[in-house]
């Protein structure tokens, strides 16, 4: 089953083998078995407890604030476009409570330093996530910055450029793929690979559903709820 599957992902689910495992002990009982390949079953075992622990934690509020504020590191594709959405999202969302909090309160003398800091905050965070991209392409973080800001089109192609090797910075797609995955893929011999649904799917199930639900509020209410209820 496993020699003769698609390269895209482990056909035993993580459940099946650990299951397998809990019930017979093969990972407390590893002998090798002459004429059988035991050796990349108990490589995937032992990816499928992985797997498990790693599928048990959740990304959230942490995540999202490093991602958005700190501009050490490198980040996936997928990051920077979630970063850059929640960015775009989360300013107008931003930009609408403060406007409903102004229609109640009028005459405030800060409406616009308000806008003001709402706008710059919005620029470092676009700095910090960019510019972690940048070096996960290999790409010079002033140069992106310089010709995306000059020419916004040509933006887009640094931000999807080629991961690069970077001894001091681990590769930010591995917190996205699977372990049994990785062990799979080693057994059959093949390169790593996703495909482009697979891996949005992969994304998404690794955010906290608490912290989907709470950015989706904040979202609602910033953008639709609050302006429509002030107007």
């Amino acid at each position: 089953k496993i020699s003769e599957a698609s390269p895209r992902c482990c056909p035993l689910d993580r459940t099946v083998l650990l299951t397998l495992d809990r019930t017979f002990g093969w990972s407390n009982d590893y002998r090798h078995v002459p004429g059988l390949p035991m050796d990349n079953i108990y490589l995937l075992l032992d990816a499928a407890h992985a797997s498990e622990i790693m599928n048990s934690e959740r990304l959230g509020w942490r995540w999202l604030g490093r991602l958005l504020a700190n501009s050490r590191g490198r980040i996936s594709r997928l990051e920077w476009l979630f970063a850059f959405l929640v960015l775009v999202l989360g300013t107008s969302a931003t930009l609408g409570l403060v406007q409903g909090v102004m229609n109640l309160l009028p005459g405030t003398s800060y409406h616009a330093d308000i806008f003001l800091i709402v706008a710059l905050l919005a620029a470092i965070s676009f700095f910090c996530f960019t510019v972690k991209r940048s070096v996960d392409a290999g790409v010079n973080p002033i140069a992106t910055l310089i010709f995306g800001f000059l020419f916004p089109v040509t933006l887009f192609f640094f931000i999807a450029g080629v991961p690069k090797e970077h001894a001091r910075h681990e590769d930010p797609r591995i917190k996205f793929t699977d372990p049994l995955d990785i062990a799979f893929w080693d057994v059959r011999g093949d390169e790593k690979r996703y495909g482009v649904a697979q891996r949005f799917g992969v994304f998404f199930k690794k955010l906290s559903p608490r912290f989907l639900w709470g950015l989706g509020g904040y979202l609602i209410v910033g953008i639709g709820v609050i302006p429509i209820l002030t107007l």
